[in-house]
């Protein structure tokens, strides 16, 4: 009898053990979830906290950045209009710029520090083109030192510039020179390791202006559409009859000849400025 107690009271014990470990994983496992989201949570206001700091901040920078542009607009109206009324004076009194320009072409330390223009004509017919350009580019506030002369044709007008860092410029000045109508003109760099910062040469061309003329006359579209890498058929509308009467007019013109040959070759306006210019030469030295 002793026995079978024993075995009883010791199954009952181990019973009991299982269920108090049952009762243990029971509570682990309920707890554990609710831990796990507890920190979730934790880390998520965290988080939340974190990301308002970094919105307050970008606010605070936004705002800052509008106060400054606001700043610099009412800046930017005021020498607006400070420079309104200069210009008023000197439209009203043309000696003023004048002399200013005079004043600082003779001194030759804030000269090298303002770009300078030089206007290179093949003839004097094109002095007068070359004034009106002056004019311009010293309304745009360049210095135009003097107008050269050489006999040397380009196919268009050259915007030359020597240095990298004054391409920008060139681009300026191209900009300058179709305000007034010159649209042949197209930028060129021509590196010069002994060019001056800001020199820039433009060579006008009596071939160019005149091509362009007869093109955009011939094809019936705004001469400002005539420029020199703009495509004759799929730019301009031109048709195969189209070019062949821009040639006939073009050997009527300058006097030359251009094989019917070479009417296919013609893509682009520049190839019309590059193939009269070929024809002239030819004419000017047969050998």
């Amino acid at each position: 009898m002793d026995s079978e107690k024993e075995q009883i009271e010791s199954l009952l014990s181990a019973i009991e053990l299982k269920r108090k470990r049952s009762a243990k994983y029971t509570w682990i496992g309920l707890l554990l979830p609710i831990i796990l989201g507890i920190a979730l949570i934790t880390v998520s206001v965290i988080q939340v906290r974190t990301r308002l700091k970094q919105i307050e901040y970008l606010d605070e920078q936004i705002a800052k950045k509008q106060s400054e542009a606001l700043e610099k607009e009412a800046q930017i109206a005021e020498l607006d209009r400070r420079l309104q009324g200069y210009s008023q004076l000197v439209n009203e009194n043309p000696t003023i710029l004048k002399s200013a320009i005079t004043a600082i072409e003779s001194n030759s330390t804030i000269a090298e520090a303002i770009p300078r223009i030089y206007l290179i004509v093949p003839d004097d017919q094109h002095v007068r083109t070359a004034q009106i350009i002056k004019s311009q580019l010293q309304k745009d506030g360049y210095i135009v030192p003097q107008i050269k002369r050489r006999t040397k044709l380009r196919p268009n007008t050259e915007i030359r510039y020597f240095l990298e860092g004054d391409r920008q410029m060139a681009e300026t000045i191209f900009a300058s020179l179709r305000k007034i109508k010159i649209n042949d003109a197209e930028t060129k760099f021509i590196p010069l390791e002994s060019a001056k910062p800001g020199e820039i040469e433009i060579w006008l061309s009596p071939i160019g202006e005149k091509v362009s003329e007869i093109i955009a006359e011939q094809l019936d579209v705004e001469p400002s559409k005539v420029t020199p890498y703009a495509r004759l058929e799929q730019d301009l509308g031109a048709e195969p009859s189209d070019l062949t009467e821009i040639v006939t007019r073009l050997k009527e013109q300058f006097a030359i000849e251009i094989p019917d040959s070479d009417i296919s070759s013609l893509k682009k306006v520049i190839d019309v400025y590059n193939i009269v210019l070929r024809q002239i030469n030819k004419k000017e030295n047969p050998n």
